[in-house]
């Protein structure tokens, strides 16, 4: 179990947080340019299934990918070496983990959106209490 966590310690360092933060930044501005391109040429939201359910779950795994190809003077992990396959590797798990939390993090914050100004994101909604219910059933005729 000490050599997980050394090699857990030595993959996750601050280098990192950097590099999965890089993948974000350039997923996030080509996102963004390609929607507003469309929408400006188009005059409609963007809402293709292939750009939905294809392209932009992978758009960060590829975005690490060529980062790490084109990185040269980037300080990798020494876990990852020299090896152009564990740069693949090391920039694919890093966007990844970026795209996976940029989803977590939108879906937060528009469960925040979608309640009154000022909501609590933390808190449970609250169930109705006698809005729209069918009155209670008697046992009087």
């Amino acid at each position: 179990m000490q050599n997980l966590d050394q090699a857990a310690a030595l993959f996750f360092t601050p280098i990192t947080l950097i590099f999965c933060l890089g993948c974000f930044v350039v997923t996030y501005v080509l996102r963004t340019a390609t929607e507003a391109i469309h929408d400006s040429m188009y005059h409609k939201p963007f809402t293709n299934v292939l750009w939905t359910e294809l392209f932009l779950p992978l758009g960060p795994i590829l975005v690490g990918w060529v980062l790490a190809i084109l990185a040269k003077k980037f300080p990798f992990p020494v876990v990852v070496g020299g090896s152009i396959m564990a740069k693949l590797l090391y920039g694919g798990i890093c966007g990844l983990f970026s795209g996976w939390m940029y989803s977590r993090v939108r879906s937060f914050l528009q469960r925040g959106q979608n309640g009154a100004p000022g909501s609590n994101p933390f808190k449970l909604p609250e169930s109705p209490q006698g809005e729209n219910l069918p009155p209670a059933p008697t046992d009087k005729p």
